[in-house]
């Protein structure tokens, strides 16, 4: 196992580059999920799930709260009663996982070095940087 400084630093440029992308597709997707009605708060947990499965580098935080659905668009007369009680996402937050970034970075800059030569003798001492 040998490890090598420039090979960690452009694998953490890629890493960091990657977990950008995540950040910036998973954001685009909660964005449209905060303008969607939800029939009950199980289903906001399950789309939510779904979609943190999917998540490498990234945790969700949510908060959401009922919403009255009405029958008519606007503002409803005095003393109308709701049709239906909606759920809406009303604060999501994606966050960095920190201590699964931090494992991902400990496996970066090593690569493993074969070699057919069996002569001890030839080969130089193992990487003390391990």
């Amino acid at each position: 196992m040998i490890y090598s400084q420039q090979a960690y630093d452009k694998e953490i440029a890629t890493l960091a580059k990657n977990i950008a992308e995540e950040a910036t597709a998973t954001g685009k997707l909660l964005w449209h999920l905060g303008n969607h009605l939800f029939g009950c708060p199980q289903d906001i947990d399950k789309q939510l799930a779904q979609i943190s499965k999917k998540l490498k580098y990234h945790k969700v935080h949510y908060a959401y709260t009922s919403v009255p659905v009405y029958d008519q668009k606007g503002r409803p007369t005095k003393g109308a009663q709701p049709l239906k009680i909606a759920y809406q996402l009303i604060d999501v937050t994606l966050v960095e996982d920190i201590a699964t970034i931090d494992q991902a970075k400990l496996s970066k800059g090593r690569f493993i070095l074969a070699t057919n030569q069996l002569d001890k003798a030839a080969l130089p001492e193992a990487n003390p940087q391990m």
